[in-house]
């Protein structure tokens, strides 16, 4: 099985082989982490499925159908947007399998200093991965939806 391919690693390939490369990947993957350059020169990264299993009803059906192949673009459902989405196959950058985001849940506790202050104490794990350290200025930004975002102040 296939744990990443990186296009500039065959700069030789046609549009034909790199479709081919991609949709062999899908087919040993469920789902997979696809970066690629979109027309306006911007690079996304996005999760993407062939995998009919992982697509509404509706569009399990269409995806059944007789398609033509275009070897130039490639189409494929983004799990994130909920829909297809294509790109110039030249274009792709890598694919790799999907990995579950990390996720911590922690508790808010009192501060020890009598203050009635509230404290956070974050994973050292999620420190190192943010690149942040014990007494740095985090800003907290309501995202409107019940979640936040943390981000370290510059």
């Amino acid at each position: 099985m296939t744990t990443e391919i990186l296009f500039e690693q065959f700069p030789e390939a046609t549009a034909e082989d790199r479709y081919r490369m991609i949709s062999q990947f899908l087919r040993e993957h469920q789902l997979a982490t696809l970066e690629f350059t979109k027309k306006n020169g911007e690079k996304r990264v996005m999760t993407v499925t062939l995998d009919s299993d992982l697509l509404p009803q509706k569009e399990k059906e269409e995806f059944h159908q007789t398609r033509v192949i275009d070897y130039e673009t490639f189409s494929i459902w983004s799990t994130e947007d909920f829909a297809w989405r294509s790109f110039k196959t030249m274009n792709a950058i890598s694919i790799k399998p999907y990995e579950e985001p990390k996720r911590w849940t922690v508790t808010v506790e009192e501060a020890n200093d009598g203050s009635g202050d509230l404290v956070l104490p974050l994973p050292r794990d999620l420190l190192e991965l943010q690149g942040w350290k014990e007494n740095d200025t985090l800003i907290w930004k309501d995202l409107g939806n019940g979640a936040w975002q943390l981000s370290k102040k510059d």
